[in-house]
């Protein structure tokens, strides 16, 4: 009774939400950091193009629809997984005695509710890695002076520079990183071969 009620209910929506942030949340506010640093975010506000609306709508939109068929992948998993706790595992009930209880204390309104408390704790993680991570470099700027908010640029390893042009850690020339760092331009050294 305690898998029939608590799975669907509370469990199962708690961790869909945990392994979101985990996953889903972290990688939003990291792929928006390196946009942010190599200036990708700067060039769309160039362009005209709101990144606001760019990145963050479309992000939230796909989030929306790949969503709701995770969810409902989760909650067979995590049938699944008490089966296999309860009836193989501990061995104290039957398969059919399992089945029985489980299917009494199930309903399709608990399945809407719990998809609903899903998508709305999917959705906060979402807006909350968008938009805190949007904002928050515009509010701040681009060095994390102000509120305490820290660029990646500050933390990230710095390749070795080998003053011959090629790319650095991040697909960044040297002297252009040296030159967006410090203020000053610095011209790569040219090597011949003899």
């Amino acid at each position: 009774m305690f898998a029939a009620w608590c799975d669907l209910r509370e469990v199962i929506p708690y961790a869909f939400g945990y392994m979101l942030a985990a996953k889903v949340g972290t990688g939003i506010v990291a792929e928006l950091g390196a946009m942010r640093i190599s200036d990708e975010i700067d060039a769309l506000e160039v362009m005209g193009v709101p990144p606001v609306t760019f990145l963050a709508a479309t992000r939230l939109l796909a989030a929306w629809v790949a969503f709701p068929f995770m969810y409902l992948a989760a909650v067979g998993i995590g049938y699944f997984a008490s089966w296999l706790a309860v009836v193989e595992q501990i061995g104290d009930v039957s398969s059919g005695g399992y089945f029985l209880i489980f299917w009494m204390f199930q309903n399709p309104p608990d399945l809407l509710f719990s998809l609903i408390k899903g998508m709305t704790m999917a959705t906060a993680i979402v807006l909350v890695g968008l938009l805190l991570r949007l904002h928050g470099l515009r509010r701040t700027g681009r060095r994390g002076h102000g509120d305490g908010e820290v660029d990646g640029s500050q933390h990230r390893a710095r390749p070795h520079h080998r003053n011959d042009g090629n790319a650095g850690l991040l697909g960044r020339e040297p002297a252009s990183a040296h030159r967006r760092l410090t203020g000053v331009a610095r011209e790569p050294v040219r090597l011949e071969l003899s």
